[in-house]
């Protein structure tokens, strides 16, 4: 009864264990041996190490129990196997909840890493650049100049030049800004030569920039009023410059970057992501920044972006670390940046700004990629960034508003002269829009 009761035991356990490894437990390297479970002799597997026994040299209920513990063994050897996988497992899941879609041909290599050429194109005229009503004021008592601009939604697609090069309807949907020619295929030459602009300076500013779809309580897209980019740094030669690192430079040309909260590589969420209503409290999410926000009341989200860069490449495999944030130094208190990445660009800081209407309940709401991750609203929040702007205008904003130590705002770029908004460009409040109408949209067409 015993030896029955044991082996039926051991048989239950392997029943239960083994469909979820989805192959014989037994299974073996080919000319490698098992071991038994207390070390004694290697055998193939329990069944034909039971076979190969003498019938004389055990009673059958010893044989029994023997049996049932090198079942037991082979299935605990099996549980740790699965477990060492489980940590890893886990930090894909939600990279591979993105991937609903397999490419069905190779997919071409991702653009090179290292640093780019700038490509100038004739883009300069009175239709995208205008003169300038003042001078923008010293930054001071600031020790930062700084560049501000402005942007409206260009269109929404499931891609992401960044992540998934040359794949159509990859990941999560999002919401374009800037170039409104971007899409699966876009690299640096393309956004250059092509498309025109959702922001401020139109062809002028073909930068891309794109960020996860918000939806209402009632599974409408939300489109922002509007999205603006905070450009800020020491100004060159400046003694804080080299406090935080080994000099200050312009932002790397053709720079591709994700800001916030990487999720697809498990990351918790940044705590450079931040929402409020109205400049209230600061919140890591919708609901508790919207706690008492009123109809007309304006949700807030933003990403303040690192400036440490490591002097090298314009992207990265995980598109973050080629850039990093500084610290603060042990002994001194002071904030520097790593060695490996030890020299100094304009910070760029996104937000977007949302008008709440009557009736909404934004403690509901949640970004495409916080229902892939099944988390809170702006749990997830991101925005991906992939430069291209007119070499002869970011040498100007560069020059003259951050190297100057001015506050350059509205598009302004220190020199009497600003980037103009494009035709249909304004800051209202915009309307929701079904499913079917978001991917129809076109800033071009409003």
């Amino acid at each position: 009864m015993i030896a029955r009761t044991a082996f039926a035991a051991a048989l239950g356990f392997c029943a239960l264990v083994q469909p979820a490894f989805n192959a014989p437990l037994s299974a073996e390297t080919p000319g490698e041996a098992n071991t038994d479970p207390l070390g004694k002799r290697p055998s193939l597997s329990c069944a034909q190490d039971r076979e190969a026994a003498a019938p004389s040299s055990e009673d059958e209920q010893t044989a029994a129990l023997h049996y049932a513990a090198c079942l037991i063994s082979e299935a605990n050897e099996a549980l740790k196997t699965q477990a060492s996988s489980l940590e890893h497992a886990n930090t894909m899941l939600v990279a591979a909840l993105q991937m609903e879609t397999q490419p069905s041909s190779p997919q071409p290599e991702p653009a090179s890493d290292g640093l780019i050429e700038p490509i100038a194109s004739d883009t300069i005229s009175p239709a995208t650049i205008g003169v300038s009503r003042r001078t923008p004021p010293s930054g001071a008592p600031d020790v930062v100049g700084s560049f501000r601009t402005f942007c409206m939604t260009s269109h929404f697609a499931r891609v992401d030049p960044i992540v998934f090069p040359g794949r159509a309807e990859a990941g999560h949907l999002h919401r374009f800004m800037g170039n409104t020619m971007t899409d699966e295929n876009s690299d640096y030459p393309s956004l250059r030569e092509n498309g025109e602009s959702s922001c401020y300076g139109g062809s002028t500013y073909r930068t891309a920039i794109w960020a996860p779809v918000l939806f209402d309580q009632d599974d409408l897209v939300v489109i922002p009023d509007y999205t603006g980019l905070y450009y800020k740094r020491y100004p060159e030669g400046s003694v804080k410059c080299t406090d935080l690192g080994e000099a200050c430079v312009d932002l790397p040309v053709g720079l591709r970057i994700i800001y916030g909260t990487n999720y697809a590589l498990g990351h918790n969420q940044s705590a450079n992501v931040r929402f409020d209503c109205g400049g209230g409290p600061i919140a890591p999410t919708i609901a508790e920044a919207t706690e008492a926000c009123d109809p007309g009341g304006k949700l807030r989200a933003s990403i303040r972006g690192p400036e440490c860069w490591d002097g090298e490449r314009t992207n990265s495999p995980d598109h973050q670390s080629h850039l990093a944030y500084p610290s603060r130094q042990k002994n001194t208190g002071q904030l520097r940046c790593p060695t490996t990445h030890p020299l100094v660009i304009p910070t760029v800081t996104y937000f977007e700004v949302t008008t709440l209407r009557a009736g909404d309940r934004p403690q509901e709401w949640r970004y495409s990629s916080d229902r892939m991750a099944n988390t809170e609203g702006g749990k997830t929040f991101h925005g991906d960034y992939f430069e291209a702007i007119e070499p002869e205008i970011r040498e100007r904003f560069h020059r003259n508003c951050i190297d100057g130590l001015l506050s350059c705002v509205d598009g302004e770029l220190g020199d009497g002269t600003k980037l103009k908004r494009p035709a249909g460009f304004n800051f209202d409040a915009k309307p929701r829009l079904s499913m079917a109408e978001a991917l129809a949209y076109r800033f071009e067409e409003r």
